[in-house]
């Protein structure tokens, strides 16, 4: 049975699917480097606590599309730019970024809490261990056993690997509140279906409130279902020392060149 490979030390990932490279700059900043034909982006999220949520990204090369929902009223709105611009994150909305066109590599910075680095560092981890799971010495025995008997099929295996990790990635976005877009109860759709006579009438402002809320409601409960699984059944954990800088560790700092072009 295999360990965890330590990983405290590292400050460069890069993951295969999609492509993209992750240099961990230092506590709160992230160097974002996505290859050509990549189709890398960041899924749609938010923060609970802004304070420990993204802040802001830059671009360094190439360029970015920002989208960005709000509450009722607010609306969604898409925001390019260019190398050297910058983009804060509005507190409250749910957001994604990704190179705006796929046939250059694109560099950017992301500014975020300590938590979203944390995050990165396992996300990171766990991803190219993932194939390690099934055998680690912590991993459940039935799990185990249940790998071994998939020998026949690699297919197998490598679907359980996949649905294993995506457990994981839930558990430890949920515990350092990066909350990802489930889906939504459609209740402006439900009321126009119960009141069919006021097809070329606005649906009730309430519907749209409800709808917004039900993000929040879904995301809670799917990352706290995976949780619960991943803790008591899986034998995972949140977080782990072997992804963790060590104390006195860490990243790099930011260079001066990455620097001016954030200011």
């Amino acid at each position: 049975m295999s360990q965890r490979p330590d990983r405290s030390s590292q400050t460069s990932f890069e993951l295969p699917d999609p492509p993209v490279h992750f240099d961990i700059l230092d506590a709160t900043h992230i160097k974002i480097t996505v290859p050509v034909n990549s189709g890398w982006k960041v899924p749609l999220h938010w923060h609970t606590d802004d304070s420990v949520g993204c802040n802001r990204i830059t671009a360094i090369e190439n360029r970015l599309v920002v989208t960005s929902k709000g509450p009722p009223g607010k609306g969604s709105a898409g925001i390019g730019f260019g190398p050297g611009s910058s983009h804060r994150f509005t507190a409250g909305d749910h957001h994604n970024f990704r190179p705006r066109t796929k046939d250059k590599e694109c560099v950017a910075i992301l500014e975020a809490g300590a938590s979203q680095t944390a995050l990165m560092r396992n996300v990171c981890g766990a991803t190219l261990d993932a194939d390690l799971y099934p055998t680690l010495a912590c991993t459940p025995y039935w799990i185990r056993l249940l790998y071994i008997m998939l020998w026949f099929s690699p297919r197998a295996r490598n679907y359980m690997i996949a649905k294993l990790l995506w457990v994981q990635i839930q558990m430890m976005r949920s515990t350092h509140d990066f909350h990802v877009e489930y889906g939504r109860i459609n209740a402006p759709f439900l009321w126009w279906l119960a009141h069919p006579w006021h097809w070329d009438g606005p649906e009730p402002r309430w519907t749209f409130k409800i709808e917004w809320w039900s993000y929040y409601f879904i995301t809670m409960v799917v990352q706290w279902v995976c949780y619960w699984i991943g803790r008591l059944v899986l034998g995972m954990k949140a977080e782990y020392k072997e992804y963790m800088p060590r104390e006195g560790g860490g990243g790099s700092v930011v260079s001066e060149d990455v620097r001016e072009k954030m200011v």
